[in-house]
């Protein structure tokens, strides 16, 4: 039987290690989770910059419908890209009916600051405040769209208003699901968006593809377990991380247009 002196010893080691993975995580994740590039441009259409709270300015962009009462889509890109970088996508939107916003993170693009949890949920607050004050953005009839890390700030948006719809693309359920640890840390998950999707009243689209090797599938599985009857999942076989539009275009655009059709309905009722 091993002695005390021993057990003693043991579990010190174990505690010791369990703390010391702690801060190994908490210094790791940062790094790993914003590995963001130098940005795309220097200039956009529709550029404009808002500071937020904690002194960053934020770079984003509003591009108006050309055709008149068009609902609007705010839209958050995954990681290790920026704005410039998505202008085919926001002119697919615009293609759908969609008047476009779209902002980037702390450090991409043309903001300042640090990518950090708080800093990204800082920004997406100085930006739809922006919004609402001075381009007469309403929530019922705004679709918020995360893409991958974009999904986290989408969903927590989402949480706080009713808006007039959610919709998810190859997003993680949390960071440390996605870590795939296994055994829980005492620090606190930076975008626990699983739990955020239960409080969201909007309808929820979620896409993902079977074959991504990034984010599995089934963390959209469990965000729209978790999302209820709000949510509606569509994986697609062949989709990989970053070919769903093209694998899965027909799918978005179906789900575009219907939530579109349910803004101009509600709007259309409303006194």
């Amino acid at each position: 039987m091993p002695s005390r002196s021993f057990i003693v010893i043991a579990l010190s080691v174990l505690v010791l290690g369990y703390i010391g993975l702690n801060f190994l995580v908490k210094w790791m994740y940062p790094k790993q989770l914003f590995p963001f590039p130098e940005s795309s441009y220097q200039s956009l259409p529709g550029l404009t910059f808002v500071e937020t709270d904690l002194g960053n300015q934020i770079a984003f962009i509003y591009l108006p419908n050309p055709s008149s009462g068009g609902p609007l889509l705010f839209y958050f890109h995954g990681n290790g890209e920026d704005i410039g970088m998505n202008e085919e996508r926001f002119q697919w939107f615009i293609d759908q009916g969609y008047s476009v916003l779209a902002l980037d993170y702390p450090s991409y693009g043309q903001s300042t600051g640090k990518p950090t949890a708080s800093s990204i949920r800082e920004a997406t607050h100085a930006v739809w405040n922006y919004a609402r004050d001075q381009l007469g953005a309403d929530a019922g009839s705004t679709v918020l769209w995360g893409r991958s890390l974009g999904g986290a700030p989408a969903t927590w948006l989402a949480a706080e208003d009713r808006f007039g719809g959610l919709v998810l693309e190859s997003t993680f359920r949390s960071v440390f699901a996605v870590a795939n640890l296994p055994f829980p840390l005492f620090l606190a998950e930076p975008f626990p968006t699983e739990n955020l999707i239960s409080e969201v009243i909007s309808p929820v689209y979620l896409f993902h593809g079977r074959r991504d090797r990034i984010i599995p599938y089934s963390h959209s599985e469990k965000l729209a377990a978790a999302a209820g009857e709000n949510a509606s999942l569509v994986l697609f076989e062949e989709g990989t991380h970053n070919d769903l539009r093209f694998v899965g275009g027909k799918e978005m655009e179906n789900a575009l247009q219907s939530l579109k059709e349910s803004i101009q309905t509600q709007n259309a009722e409303s006194p």
